[in-house]
């Protein structure tokens, strides 16, 4: 245990619990194919038209299947605990899509100065991975002071039907 905690960013949530951010080359779901609820999620934005001209934020890009499918979005950030996903990301040059490598349970923000900037927050997996109660109340909290009037969250009952320990694969 003494070697996984030395080779990964020692960051906390506003708990004070260890959370997990990889800075080495593990892969995680940059290379996998897309899961069904971020299929869901992008079908129904794009059905709606919800995206069109909007600012998104998407929590866990995994292998940017969200960035590369909604539709008419103004400008998309997208928030990865993954150094892989974050690089794969990157490499699409897609203009309008910027990548953070952060956990999103931290108690620091996740972007700066993003106060009431984002219309849309995708977040596929709302709890499963909260290592505390504390940490998912500050990170509904960062959601509504990043949301403008009216913003959405959207999530998917599919997404939060699973969770699993986050380690190196």
């Amino acid at each position: 245990m003494n070697i996984f905690r030395r080779k990964f960013n020692k960051i906390k949530c506003i708990d004070g619990c260890i959370l997990f951010e990889d800075s080495g080359d593990y892969s995680y779901w940059e290379n996998n194919k897309v899961t069904s609820d971020e299929k869901e999620i992008t079908e129904f934005l794009n059905k709606s038209n919800s995206c069109e001209n909007k600012n998104l934020l998407h929590m866990g890009i995994g292998n940017s299947y969200i960035a590369l499918n909604l539709k008419n979005y103004k400008y998309l950030e997208g928030i990865t605990i993954s150094n892989n996903e974050l690089k794969k990301a990157n490499n699409l040059k897609i203009s309008n899509y910027k990548i953070y490598f952060k956990n999103k349970y931290s108690k620091n923000d996740l972007i700066k100065n993003r106060e009431n900037f984002y219309d849309i927050i995708i977040d596929n997996n709302l709890k499963s991975f909260a290592c505390c109660n504390n940490a998912f109340e500050n990170l509904i909290q960062k959601y509504n002071r990043y949301l403008k009037k009216n913003g959405l969250i959207i999530s998917s009952l599919r997404g939060m039907n699973w969770s699993r320990i986050v380690r190196p694969v």
